[in-house]
Parts: structure tokens; sequence; C-alpha cells
């Protein structure tokens, strides 16, 4: 059985940023079977911040692969730093045990603290706050990278 990669995140399509994720699902082929499903980023008052998070991923949760592909992995800032390297054992290690693997990317305002305890760990890609749009492609590239890591393709030099 190929690999299984998930990732669920908040956002819509837009354009720009969207043919670099296609880009990397189609180089993902060979490695893992991939999807995206974004999720319509709520549109509520300035003041409900609270309300939206909550709402948002619970909508996340909605989407998340059957339990037995294993717990979701939530990305947020305050998440576990690797190089690229070790994110690449890593998801070699998370892969070997389950063959699947879900991301979970919140929208503006982040992921509810109950989502996070939900999910198997918390990672970061950078200690800064990025775009969720920006997430995806950063993600979706280092998951690529990862597999070449892992099969010494030139690709990661």
């Amino acid at each position: 059985m190929p690999s299984s990669i998930t990732i669920v995140a908040v956002g819509r399509k837009n354009g720009a940023l969207d043919e670099e994720v296609d880009r990397y699902v189609k180089l993902l082929r060979p490695f893992a079977q991939t999807s995206i499903t974004l999720i319509k980023p709520l549109q509520l008052p300035e003041n409900q911040h609270a309300e939206r998070i909550e709402r948002e991923s619970a909508a996340l949760r909605a989407k998340w692969p059957p339990k037995d592909r294993g717990a979701p992995i939530a990305l947020s800032e305050e998440g576990r730093l690797r190089t690229s390297r070790e994110f690449s054992e890593w998801l070699d290690v998370r892969l070997r045990g389950n063959k699947s693997i879900a991301f979970t990317i919140g929208g503006a305002y982040g992921l509810s603290a109950q989502l996070k305890k939900q999910c198997a760990e918390t990672i970061s890609l950078s200690p800064m706050t990025l775009p969720h749009k920006l997430c995806v492609v950063v993600l979706i590239e280092q998951i690529y990278r990862a597999f070449t890591i892992l099969h010494n393709h030139p690709y990661h030099k």
C-alpha cells in the first residue's frame, strides 16, 4: 500500500500559490498519494475570534481521515521545529508505522486548543507566523524534499 498524505487547511483557492501546490502534488505521486482539502474561512465580526477558531477547528476536524489512518499533526508556530533532514526522518518513521499521515493548518487565528490536544503532536515550519496558504506551499514542498532526501534524489541538495 503506497503512503497517503492528507493536508486539511483553512483557505480558498486563489490561483497564485495553487499552481505551486499542484506542482508538488504531481511531484509527490511516485512517493505518496497526496490530497489537500480546503475549508472556507469564516467571516465573523472582528470581536468573535474565539468563535471563529472553534468553528473552523470543528470544520477541519470533520475532514480528518478515518482514525485508523493515525492521529493528525497540527501545524502551529509554537510546535516543534525540525531541519529538513530531521523532518524527513520523522516523516519516514511516521509513515512506516501507519502508511498515512494527516496535517492540519488553521486559519488566520490558528487552531483551537482542543483540536491541538486531539492531534498526535504539533509541529512548526517556522517560529514566524505564516499565512495559511503559504504554510500549505511550504509544507508540501518540505514533504517532497523529505521524500527526495529519503530516496537520495538530487533535488534536496
